[in-house]
């Protein structure tokens, strides 16, 4: 039967008077205070981490008192029961937040190492390395990332992961698990393992179902979108927002391209947006052909973006454009959560357009900038049917019309070409 501890107060440790020999008084969990023959009384917390016996300092007494000691060690005792060795976790953010870490064979610096070669060489976008690196840090690091590369074990990934499953979080679970089954063939490819501990993990994670984002396909669901954002009762959010909000169904880009969009990429005189390729999820340079409505909202955004590059600029910061959130957060106060998502409007055009105005499916895959099997090349893919696509877009943003005022919808596409 285990041996019951009588928890310390204030006047017990007060009154333990120095020895010969040090000697320790129990609180209990592996809290303990040790009192030196100086009288010098430390803190300490003992625990196990892997079946090793750990042992932590928690200060000095009375600069900690009893009381600090309990709460710092309730939190310890937390990371203990996921799993995770507090000593390494404290010692890593105190290194990292010194900027002194520099073990190069830390699991954390070959992450790193591999994240700083892959992002050059596979010249991902600085949003999507961020996302990477933000993943990393976050759910990663904090356990494995104190940890030698070679000393790492299947079991130590395992618990990463199932952390994250525990989250409700399966699909994030799936993309660290390949994060760090490359991270270890990066290592081994360098030398710095011979084997890859995620090697025997395949299948380990059960297969998370992919949703698609939530889209709106109904004229009438379009209609109330449409007329909630243009009632100032109902968009409770900035002009710019707002703006945003109008443009992401009008212009069947990605919500990522539009909101970094710059006013250098717009041809007035073409009437149409000019899209680099680095700013592409194809990596192909794209056309967007611009309606009267659309150039109208872009016309009326001037005059709020400042001197800043961006169309839709950051109201704290004009060097940089809104949030990648800001748009969701206003469609959730709007009552549309779960409903619909700004990424989702690209398969309302793509649905509605096909559907309900029976406009070419080629016209409408390019505009989407989606990949085609062109006999010219990819390449061909940005001029393809340009014209075309401006009578596309143009009635695309007349059939929207339509719809927020309540006119009869044509039902083709050709019927609204004069």
């Amino acid at each position: 039967m285990a041996k019951l501890i009588a928890p310390l107060t204030d006047q017990k440790i007060k009154n333990a008077k120095s020895a010969k020999k040090q000697f320790a008084l129990f609180d209990g969990g592996g809290l303990h205070i040790i009192v030196m023959p100086t009288g010098k009384k430390l803190w300490r917390f003992k625990y196990k981490y892997n079946g090793k016996g750990k042992l932590m300092s928690l200060g000095s007494y009375p600069d900690v008192s009893l009381k600090v000691a309990r709460e710092k060690h309730s939190d310890l005792m937390k990371l203990v029961k996921n799993g995770s060795n507090p000593v390494g976790e404290i010692k890593m953010s105190k290194l990292i937040i010194a900027g002194t870490f520099s073990d190069l064979d830390s699991f954390e610096t070959v992450a790193r190492e591999w994240h700083r070669k892959t992002k050059n060489t596979l010249n991902w976008k600085p949003v999507y390395s961020n996302l990477v690196l933000r993943r990393l840090e976050m759910d990663v690091f904090p356990a494995l990332g104190y940890i030698k590369i070679f000393k790492i074990e299947p079991i130590d990934i395992v618990k990463v992961l199932e952390a994250i499953e525990n989250r409700n979080a399966p699909v994030l679970a799936h993309r660290i698990q390949g994060y760090i089954s490359k991270i270890f063939c990066h290592s081994v490819a360098t030398a710095k393992i011979k084997i890859n501990p995620t090697a025997d993990l395949r299948g380990f994670l059960p297969p998370a179902t992919k949703t698609n984002y939530p889209a709106v396909t109904n004229p009438v669901d379009i209609a109330r979108y449409l007329q909630s954002v243009n009632d100032p009762a109902l968009a409770k959010c900035r002009f710019v927002t707002k703006c945003m909000l109008l443009l992401c169904p009008m212009l069947f880009m990605r919500p990522g391209e539009l909101r970094n969009l710059e006013w250098s990429e717009i041809d007035y005189e073409e009437k149409q947006i000019d899209l680099p390729a680095e700013k592409m999820k194809m990596k192909i340079a794209h056309y967007v052909p611009l309606s009267r409505q659309a150039l109208r909202i872009l016309d009326g955004l001037k005059g709020r973006s400042g001197n800043s590059k961006y169309v839709f600029a950051s109201k704290k910061d004009s060097t940089v454009p809104i949030s990648d959130h800001t748009a969701t957060m206003a469609l959730k106060r709007m009552g549309f959560q779960g409903e619909l998502t700004p990424h989702g409007f690209r398969a309302t055009a793509r649905t509605v357009g096909r559907e309900k105005l029976k406009i070419d499916t080629e016209y409408l895959e390019l505009q989407l900038s989606h990949k085609t099997k062109s006999p010219n090349g990819t390449a061909y893919d940005r001029v393809a049917f340009l014209p075309e696509r401006h009578e596309m877009m143009q009635v695309w943003a007349d059939y929207l019309d339509d719809l927020q005022t309540g006119r009869p919808a044509k039902k083709h596409w050709r019927e609204y070409i004069t």
